[in-house]
């Protein structure tokens, strides 16, 4: 009889703990269903308690205050960003900004059968929220700054120009040539990591074309006209001397132009140094003197 009442225990002890298992299984199961569309258990974002929470209820609980278009600021080693309009303002471009993308990204890589996990712990995000706009206009506005000076140069080009406002100047369309696509990539990019003040040339958005033996050769003048015109020349004028800047050293050169290499060309005399031109000189000094007078 005791046995019997034993057998009858034990019986009734492992249908009890069965039905506890299933119990267990099936709030675990309902549990992760019930996450599948809500942050997980102890989930922290931004100091924000998110367990059971959907991904517009979390954003709308971080969006305390209404976050500014950011205004940024493009600019250039070129020395020529002051012809350019460098600022782009977001606020022009249907701006828009919340946490809802970088909420959906957490809420994809979160494993709602994983729950468990977050028992003893918690799971902290530290995110900052996405910013939209239209992606042409933005394009539009960024190919008008200062990096249209490098856009100007995927013709190819290479060759000296004379430059009113920097004098002998070299048209560089091989040695630097900009990759526009990937350039607009990594400022959208830093945009995003909250850096409104960028310089494309600090950006890896560059590559280089071997230069023609034809090229070769411009390049060298280029560098003999730039220790020229940049020697700080300077002119004994009695009681003053008057030092001469690029622009007007440039202006000063006599130069051809070179059917075969379709540009203005320095002239060089029989020693292979550039010729002045007097006449120049004696009507630049002469307007000089007029001027102190």
């Amino acid at each position: 009889m005791r046995k019997q009442q034993e057998s009858i225990v034990g019986k009734i002890f492992i249908i009890c703990f069965f039905i506890f298992l299933l119990m267990v299984f099936v709030a675990y199961f309902l549990l992760a269903y019930y996450y599948q569309s809500c942050f997980r258990l102890n989930t922290w974002i931004n100091g924000v308690y998110c367990t059971g929470k959907t991904v517009e209820e979390v954003n709308a609980e971080l969006m305390t205050e209404e976050i500014e278009p950011p205004v940024i600021v493009i600019s250039t080693n070129s020395g020529r960003d002051a012809d350019y309009d460098n600022v782009i303002d977001l606020g022009e471009m249907d701006f828009w900004c919340d946490y809802i993308p970088v909420l959906n990204e957490i809420m994809k890589e979160h494993n709602p059968f994983l729950w468990v996990d977050n028992i003893f712990s918690h799971t902290n995000h530290e995110i900052t929220p996405k910013m939209t706009y239209d992606e042409k206009a933005f394009r539009e506005a960024f190919e008008q700054t200062c990096v249209s000076y490098y856009i100007e140069r995927l013709s190819g080009a290479y060759m000296l120009t004379i430059d009113e406002e920097y004098g002998w100047d070299l048209y560089d369309g091989v040695s630097r040539r900009i990759d526009i696509n990937r350039a607009l990539k990594l400022v959208k990019e830093a945009i995003d990591n909250g850096q409104y003040e960028i310089n494309i040339d600090e950006l890896e958005c560059f590559y280089i074309l071997s230069l023609t033996e034809e090229q070769e050769e411009i390049r060298r003048m280029w560098e003999r006209l730039q220790e020229f015109i940049n020697s700080g020349l300077v002119y004994d004028m009695g009681e003053e001397q008057i030092a001469l800047d690029p622009v007007q050293i440039s202006n000063f050169m006599k130069y051809e132009y070179r059917e075969d290499l379709q540009m203005d060309y320095p002239i060089l005399d029989e020693q292979g140094q550039f010729i002045l031109d007097e006449e120049k000189i004696r009507d630049f000094f002469a307007d000089l003197a007029e001027e102190v007078t």
